[in-house]
């Protein structure tokens, strides 16, 4: 197929792959703007059944799954007779070219098995084998991930089939000479013969793919298809040579040909490598190094041309010495060039030094990670908010492992790690190492109140230091100051306070009213301990990306804009020793990524560290500025439908990156879903059918546009949008025509909205720009006066839910008593009388159900979310309060849902979000 070829909304780039049933195109998704894998079933193949059966089955078992280590399907359809799946594109290389290269040491290979491991596990939870494990189905990105391809042969998982009664399609590997179903060579015993296959057989094919990861070779080799399935059926795999035992048994039992003395679970398979690998780094700490790093080195005009890229570490020797590489390529190139080369090399280095020594005279801040070596220190998207220790030797972070977070601590050269603190449920803002590297500080969020704590850096007594934190501890140079920002829920604004090393004698330094702002971020000191450096954000009703960095004088007390860039986010200032300026995570448009950026000081010089689709969160720099440890998020989102009284659950779309469905989305009475996502640098409004098909984009060039709100008779849409400025409330027709603003916030944001049964007002929370307490609004839904629902209230009030009849109020308010830590928070439920206004009477539920909640159908009971590991639906009865468990998912978190307009499903946005650890060194200090 040429390039250039239009398949539906499909454009064909190149051809990078063919199979058995079909073609592989890298194809451009001209509406999501996208590239994707396009896979195209064979034309000769269309009027088999079997095969297009076999070919939508792919889809079918694939989409039903959602790991991190499985191809994302995106789309499945048909035009001008061609079958095509349209899944995410992976960049990087197929399974086996990395092995024909012997590119794979002991510990990455552990690694890519364990990796592959956990997405089986995932599929045998869904009752899907894969059964053709192999290393032409496992893809690598270039960041170190494992995916899964290719579910052609998958089928459901039975476990009461009788003997002999193996579906049609594994019969052909038998009936049809030349027809494979599977490849032979990783094809289980059972599997070969034609017997019934469980999940064990794709336990048998990882032993086996695992084994040519170590060997370059498959252990049943055949000089014919014959030959190989007799190997498979009656011979042993030779033993390994030069593996360690552990490792032999580990292979040994995987590849057992009675499948009954096999691994029974594979989890069990992918905890057996784990703990292998583990022991494996810790044993080899006192004799060398387990790992060299393996990186890519870029240097600054490099990083301008592409994204920044990350490699796996390596196990020693896989890395060649980077002198002998250097000394090598200077005797090589040794000719009549030498001498002028040497000339030329002379004069760039006096230049250098002259620019050098020029900079320092100027009092500009000295170079740093200009080239960079970029290293992947954790791989399993559950690591996060990391720091490092001020001699760079170690890391502390929040692991979360089966739903389960933690503070963790880890050495750089060592994957073990210790857990020092359990969050107990609680919530971590990112730790701080103190400036010795004695202690490490960390805050912990209940009910919305934070409290700093300190550990000595290896574990042991945890002492309470300070309560009502809103931000991560800033420490001073010497380790005998600290400082953070305490924000004021009931009045507003936000307050810099500082206090000494254990928390006591804390003073509040400067508030964001005596300053003139609205909001502060977390703070930084200086190195002479004279300022601190934080953004500031002051609402000016004119755009959003409006934070700045500023430094305040901690003697005067004066602010300094140090930066004319406007930012939409603020985060992880760190202000480096020595002239070399600052370090933080900006991110100068909604649209962008959360990137790493350098600011000089004091000369203000503005460049960017990494360039990324993916997000960074948090970053932490060791004293000598020569290593930096980020975290880097990557978050995808799709919506689901599920159905209680069946338990029947489908995925409606492909998972995105466009965040579909994150900022909010509702139902039509003709039942076509609403819902908003990125596109370009705007968020907009966009409606698909319930099945996620005939997608229509709603809002056109209008800024961001979000909280999407139907009215019960179908005729407008309620939304919040910015398109003049602030965030205010919009109404526009079903088909997005004739946009009319309802409300116009000054120095706030309109947020939340409900319409009420009989469509006459509409319910919002308005939050002013300094954060003050929240309050419940009503406009009517022609616009006018905009009234306060509880004017005498002097609580925060927010996340507004009208019962199905429209008779009740249900919303979260929140009270603080004179102990900052003593939080109420609950749903208070309302009557609301003919004229859409407020009764006096009322009820109340001191349960907390976080910020997403929804009625049920039937008004007599709530639905929530439930946050962990794993997020998950509950329902409580509003009579007798008991609480049951609605949806049983394994993995992923939900960010939003809601009953469909029948109200016999529930409409969902679930997603994935994989946080991970990158090691950055500065290569041109490290050399």
């Amino acid at each position: 197929m040429l390039s250039g070829t239009k398949i539906g909304r499909y454009e064909i780039l190149k051809k990078i792959g063919a199979g058995g049933m079909g073609e592989v195109y890298l194809a451009h998704d001209t509406q999501l703007d996208r590239d994707v894998a396009l896979k195209i079933l064979l034309a000769e193949f269309s009027s088999d059944s079997g095969r297009v059966q076999r070919f939508k089955l792919e889809a079918k078992a694939a989409s039903a799954l959602n790991h991190p280590n499985i191809i994302t399907i995106h789309d499945v359809d048909e035009t001008d007779n061609l079958l095509y799946i349209a899944t995410e594109f992976v960049d990087g290389e197929n399974l086996r070219e990395l092995i024909e290269k012997r590119e794979l040491k002991l510990f990455y290979a552990l690694r890519i098995a364990e990796q592959v491991a956990d997405a089986i596990a995932a599929a045998h939870e869904a009752n899907i084998i894969h059964r053709d494990i192999k290393p032409e189905n496992i893809m690598i990105r270039r960041d170190g991930y494992a995916k899964i391809l290719d579910f052609g042969l998958a089928k459901p998982l039975y476990r009461q089939i009788s003997e002999g009664s193996e579906d049609a399609l594994t019969q052909m590997v038998i009936t049809q000479p030349g027809m494979i179903l599977g490849s032979v060579r990783y094809m289980s015993p059972e599997q070969a013969r034609g017997k019934i296959t469980d999940e064990r057989t794709d336990i048998w094919s990882l032993g086996v793919v695992l084994y040519e990861m170590l060997t370059g070779k498959n252990p049943f080799e055949g000089e014919t298809v014959s030959d190989s399935l007799a190997a498979v059926i009656y011979l042993e795999p030779e033993p390994l040579e030069d593996i360690p035992a552990e490792l032999q048994r580990i292979i040994n039992k995987a590849l057992q040909k009675n499948a009954a003395e096999r691994y029974q679970n594979i989890k069990d398979f992918a905890l057996d490598l784990k703990n292998l690998r583990l022991q494996l780094n810790f044993d080899s700490l006192d004799t060398k190094p387990p790992r060299l790093i393996k990186t890519v080195e870029l240097t600054e005009d490099e990083k301008n041309e592409r994204k920044t890229l990350i490699q796996k570490k390596q196990p020693l020797g896989n890395t060649t010495n980077k002198q002998s590489l250097r000394t090598k390529t200077i005797s090589n190139r040794l000719g009549s060039w030498f001498l002028p080369t040497l000339v030329f090399a002379a004069i760039g280095f006096i230049a250098l030094a002259a620019w050098f020594y020029l900079a320092l005279y100027r009092g500009s801040s000295a170079p740093v990670f200009q080239a960079i070596q970029v290293t992947s220190e954790t791989n399993d998207g559950q690591a996060q908010l990391a720091t490092i220790s001020p001699d760079g030797k170690f890391i502390a972070f929040v692991d979360t492992q089966n739903g389960i977070s933690q503070l963790v601590i880890r050495q750089l050269l060592n994957e073990s790690v210790v857990p020092i603190v359990p969050s107990n449920g609680k919530v971590f803002f990112q730790p701080t190492f103190s400036p010795d590297g004695a202690f490490i500080y960390y805050v912990l969020v209940d009910k919305g109140v934070g409290t700093l704590y300190r550990i000595p850096t290896l574990g042991g007594q945890i002492k309470e230091i300070a309560v009502d934190i809103d931000t991560k501890v800033g420490i001073s140079s010497d380790g005998k100051r600290i400082a953070f920002v305490r924000h004021d829920s009931t009045n507003g604004g936000d307050t810099i306070l500082i206090a000494n090393k254990d928390g006591t004698n804390p003073y509040p330094f400067i508030t964001t009213a005596e300053a003139g702002f609205d909001k502060f971020s977390e703070v930084a000191w200086s190195p002479d301990k004279e300022k601190l450096v934080l953004g500031v954000f002051k609402n000016t009703g004119e755009a959003v990306e409006n934070m700045q960095i500023a430094t305040v004088d901690l003697k005067s007390k004066e602010f300094k804009i140090i930066s004319s860039q406007d930012w939409s986010d603020l985060r992880s200032f760190e202000w480096l020793n020595k002239d070399k300026g600052i370090i933080f995570i900006g991110k100068a448009g909604l649209s962008e990524a959360k990137q790493i950026w350098h600011l000089a000081y004091p000369s203000e010089e503005l460049r960017q560290i990494t360039n990324d689709t993916s997000d960074y969160e948090s970053l932490s720099v060791s004293e000598d500025a020569q290593k930096l440890i980020a975290t880097k998020v990557d978050t995808i989102s799709s919506f689901w439908s599920y159905e209680p009284n069946t338990q029947d659950l489908k995925q409606i779309t492909g998972e995105s990156k466009t965040l579909q469905g994150n900022m909010g989305f509702s139902q039509l009475p003709d039942g076509k879903i609403l819902y908003v996502k990125s596109i370009g640098k705007e968020i907009n409004i966009f409606s698909m059918d319930e099945d996620g098909k005939n997608e229509k984009q709603l809002t056109f060039d209008a800024g961001f546009n979000s909280n999407p709100v139907a009215a019960p008779d179908g005729k407008y849409i309620v939304f919040t949008s910015n398109r003049k400025g602030s965030y205010s409330i919009w109404r526009m027709n079903a088909d997005g025509s004739n946009p009319i603003q309802l409300t116009d916030v000054q120095n706030g944001v309109d947020m939340q909205i409900q319409i009420t049964r009989d469509g006459q007002a509409v319910f919002f929370v308005r939050q002013k720009s300094d954060g003050s307490k929240s309050k419940l609004m009503k406009v009517s839904i022609e616009g006018g006066e905009v009234f306060p629902l509880f004017p005498d209230s002097q609580l925060p009030n927010l996340v507004p839910k009208i019962s199905p009849d429209g008779k009740f109020l249900a919303f979260r308010e929140y009270k603080i008593g004179d102990n900052p830590s003593n939080v109420v928070s609950a749903i208070k439920i309302v009557g609301l009388n003919e004229n859409n206004e407020i009764e006096k009477s009322g009820s109340k539920m001191e349960i907390d159900l976080h910020t997403e909640f929804q009625w049920s159908p039937d008004g007599k009971s709530l639905i929530f979310v439930k946050r962990g590991g794993v997020f998950n639906l509950w329902e409580i009865n509003l009579a007798d309060r008991k609480v049951k468990l609605l949806t049983d998912f394994n993995s992923g978190i939900i960010s939003h849902f809601k009953w469909s307009s029948d109200g016999k499903r529930l409409f969902i946005v679930r997603g994935i979000v994989n946080s991970d650890l990158v090691l950055i060194k500065d290569n041109l200090k490290a050399q």
